[in-house]
């Protein structure tokens, strides 16, 4: 009786991160695209700038080491942009530490490495709902979010060189932030921190060398995080 509660309980957790993770899911996949095509005008090899979105385990890293290769930066430079564009995830960290210190040592590992923006925005509204809950949904929600991006980098090796010059592929930034807002109505830190984001981003369009998505994931990442310290002080 006791295996077969756990049993549901997991099933629903993992049919509630699939339903609520959907549309930021089906959001990041033209930011994807952009990214694979960016790999493929890159001197990267296809093959190591497809699995470099799991070593990175975040898309504007991954883009932003794409785009510092591509610049003829050094392998220690390149590293280093990608470790502080994915510094954000220090922030989501320390704001989800204390709802995870219970789980597994294995689970906090994974949940480390999975850790985007995206994950953060839908995790942080569930995180009352029980260790065991929380643990599955995490898993579910990381599965279908990373295959969906990984699917999509993939897309955009494969179609960048037929793809034309006059669609407007940076538009799949704002488009990204937007989707996050859909699963987090009700989480008000995640909701500021998307807005934020998607605002700042939009705003920095322009800037070089994809400036403009690195300012909107810092707008984002501190926006939610003050909120989430201040917002009901």
């Amino acid at each position: 009786m006791t295996i077969a509660i756990r049993q549901a309980r997991s099933d629903s957790a993992a049919g509630d991160a699939i339903r609520q993770m959907m549309p930021a899911a089906v959001g990041v996949v033209p930011f994807a695209i952009m990214i694979g095509v960016a790999i493929g005008e890159s001197p990267l090899s296809d093959v190591v700038g497809f699995f470099g979105g799991l070593i990175v385990a975040g898309g504007s890293a991954h883009l932003a080491a794409a785009g510092s290769i591509s610049a003829g930066a050094g392998l220690a430079a390149t590293v280093t942009t990608a470790l502080l564009v994915n510094a954000r995830g220090l922030l989501y960290g320390a704001a989800l530490a204390p709802d995870l210190r219970d789980q597994p040592t294995w689970f906090r590992w994974v949940a480390a490495y999975g850790l985007v923006d995206q994950m953060y925005a839908l995790v942080s509204s569930v995180t009352s709902r029980g260790a065991e809950y929380v643990r599955s949904f995490y898993l579910a929600a990381m599965t279908l979010l990373f295959g969906t991006y990984m699917a999509g980098v993939g897309t955009g090796l494969l179609l960048g060189p037929v793809i034309p010059a006059w669609v407007p592929l940076s538009l799949s930034i704002p488009i990204m932030f937007t989707a996050m807002l859909a699963p987090t109505v009700e989480a008000r830190p995640a909701m500021v921190a998307a807005v934020a984001g998607a605002g700042v981003t939009m705003l920095g369009a322009q800037l070089p060398s994809g400036m403009g998505l690195v300012a909107g994931i810092v707008a984002g990442a501190l926006s939610g995080a003050a909120i989430e310290r201040f917002g009901d002080a």
